[in-house]
């Protein structure tokens, strides 16, 4: 994804292809499995791994 940052051409496609599943997004943020709607869970899911990527991407451009 950091190459995204710079070349932004298919970063929708990367962003589908990375998504994820309702079912890996509920295990993830140790969601219930009820009838109410996955897309909290799947946005919360992506939140913490943005933020975990962007953690990581601090961290190695404070190195150089």
């Amino acid at each position: 994804m950091a190459n995204f940052l710079r070349h932004p051409a298919g970063l929708l496609k990367a962003l589908r292809h990375r998504w994820p599943n309702p079912i890996e997004a509920t295990v993830n943020v140790r969601g219930s499995f009820n009838e109410l709607p996955n897309l909290p869970f799947q946005l919360g899911d992506c939140l913490a791994r943005t933020a975990k990527f962007a953690a990581r991407l601090l961290r190695s451009l404070r190195r150089e």
